[in-house]
């Protein structure tokens, strides 16, 4: 693959603040003509960079809260086509991972509550059956940061993600939805055509999920390794720590640019994240840091290596 040059990588940091009507933007701030952006669009969606437009949703305003579970399966040749075809299908799943470390397989999955949670468990563990050693559940809160890719050069200007209240929605929102998680470049036109609708109508619901928080921010989906990064998840139990410290860890790791994903775990003290490096070097140097800075609070540290995005869709075909 070509190896991508800065402006590239620019250009990925300008669309992850808002890939909606980002062109103006981009051409100004990387000074190249809309033809240029419209071909480096292209282009990264060719090498696999981008891997499509999709949208953040606010999963308070949907009425959902988002829940990971950890697996540790014993499968053979025999029978892991059948677990990834089911692990994949999962109605309900944001995010399938397969990993190497204590765990082999993370699930990220909107329910409505913690027992929507556990039946949703119970139906993955019967039909895995025996395969399954052990698993873990995390069950998120507290956000420091959530976006779709890391800052590749530009430094960290989101906004806390703060929760609102349950939005009001009927079917053709949660359509519009759907279609926006597969495509957000799709115009108010095409996606009136799909659901009956009018571009005014189109328009004025998809500003109203704005507001109300449903509609977080457009964005690319961005295949990290194919643009030079291996992606790992950290999960940090931490001993008795005062809440001035915990504000620290929390400044700490939203300013990192290499961190996309930073939440304070409910059950347990602890912090989980997502973190990517180019080389394992570059991880070592950032994990001294942070035993450096935060050792004397971290009580047990769990470093897993994400070696494949089986499904990632913010907005999964249970919601729809």
């Amino acid at each position: 693959m070509k190896e991508l040059d800065k402006k590239d990588f620019l250009l990925l940091d300008i669309l992850s603040e808002g890939s909606r009507n980002a062109l103006s933007r981009a051409s100004k701030e990387l000074r190249l003509h809309k033809n240029s952006i419209l071909y480096r669009i292209k282009r990264l969606k060719k090498l696999g960079v981008i891997r499509n437009f999709s949208f953040i949703p606010g999963y308070g305003a949907l009425g959902k809260d988002t829940f990971y579970l950890f697996l540790r399966i014993r499968e053979g040749k025999e029978n892991r086509e059948r677990i990834h075809s089911y692990l994949k299908g999962l109605p309900l799943a944001i995010g399938v991972f397969r990993l190497s470390g204590k765990w082999n397989y993370e699930i990220e999955l909107a329910c409505d509550n913690m027992h929507h949670f556990n039946n949703e468990i119970a139906k993955i563990t019967d039909y895995l059956g025996e395969a399954v050693l052990d698993y873990m559940t995390v069950f998120l809160y507290d956000p420091y940061k959530v976006e779709s890719s890391i800052n590749f050069e530009k430094d960290y200007a989101g906004e806390v993600f703060g929760g609102k209240g349950k939005a009001e929605m009927d079917a053709l929102d949660r359509k519009i939805l759907g279609l926006l998680s597969s495509d957000s470049s799709l115009s108010y036109g095409e996606i009136a055509k799909k659901t009956d609708s009018t571009p005014d109508s189109v328009y004025y619901r998809i500003k109203k999920m704005g507001e109300s928080g449903a509609i977080r921010k457009f964005v690319p989906i961005v295949d990290l390794g194919k643009a030079g990064f291996q992606y790992y998840a950290i999960l940090l139990k931490l001993s008795s720590v005062s809440n001035e410290k915990l504000d620290s860890l929390g400044v700490y790791l939203t300013a990192n640019r290499n961190i996309n994903f930073a939440f304070r775990t409910a059950g347990q003290l602890g912090v989980m994240f997502f973190v990517a490096y180019r080389t394992n070097a570059e991880l070592d140097a950032f994990l001294s840091d942070l035993q450096g800075r935060f050792g004397d609070a971290i009580r047990e540290q769990d470093v897993l290596i994400v070696n494949e995005r089986m499904k990632f869709d913010y907005y999964p075909a249970g919601l729809v």
